[in-house]
């Protein structure tokens, strides 16, 4: 997306946890593809979280000149991870996030940053009108460059029907299952999924009460990780 003509400004606002702040650089399109985008103005430090931003971490805002896209580019300063996510409503579709990229480093894996990413966009998305966030779910079985979200994200709360190409593969203990949320949820389910699954689009249900809000809720839960202070 190009930001020619554009200006850039640096800000430092709250992020809420403890008064740590972001850095937030934006383009000047930020305000216009928020009101196009939202309905009306959004605070720099929410468009942040939206991107799943935690305290200290550096963010950039593009908004295109058209108002129709609006960019949230997360870095950790300590390089731990980086987020690349797109806020779009185009055509007939519904106000989404598109979760292009996330990265963790295998310093910070296994710690809960990945679920504590995902809670923050959650949350943020509330009184915003955003009805769902769509990522795919990648693969990648180098273990020098291991990709794992086609089995981590289900676990998160993302869900998608079973592919047509391994419907015809489950055991007959996973037959009722038609989708990665059923699959989970059955014994021997999600070890299936981490054999066999493959790359596949997946959708988070942001309204409250979803399957989706569930199941993320209880891997808050399990980590210890409070809703309130995300």
């Amino acid at each position: 997306m190009s930001s020619r003509g554009s200006t850039s400004r640096r800000t430092r606002e709250s992020a809420g946890d403890g008064g740590v702040p972001f850095t937030i650089t934006k383009n000047a399109h930020v305000e216009t593809a928020a009101r196009a985008l939202f309905g009306h103005n959004v605070a720099d430090a929410t468009l942040a979280k939206l991107g799943g931003a935690q305290p200290g971490d550096t963010v950039k805002l593009s908004g295109a000149p058209d108002g129709h896209l609006l960019m949230v580019n997360v870095d950790a300063p300590d390089g731990s991870h980086f987020t690349w996510r797109g806020i779009s409503r185009t055509g007939s579709a519904a106000l989404h996030i598109l979760n292009m990229s996330l990265a963790i480093h295998a310093s910070g894996q296994q710690q809960g940053l990945g679920t504590r990413i995902l809670a923050t966009q959650v949350k943020a998305t509330a009184r915003l009108g955003v009805r769902y966030l769509v990522t795919t779910g990648a693969r990648g079985d180098d273990p020098a460059n291991p990709v794992s979200g086609y089995k981590a994200w289900p676990a998160l709360g993302y869900n998608a029907r079973i592919p047509a190409s391994l419907r015809g593969s489950l055991p007959d203990t996973l037959t009722g299952a038609r989708t990665l949320l059923d699959l989970y949820a059955l014994p021997g389910g999600r070890a299936w999924w981490a054999q066999h699954g493959i790359p596949t689009q997946m959708y988070f249900n942001l309204r409250a009460g979803s399957r989706s809000r569930q199941v993320l809720a209880a891997a808050l839960k399990r980590r210890g990780i409070k809703w309130s202070e995300l």
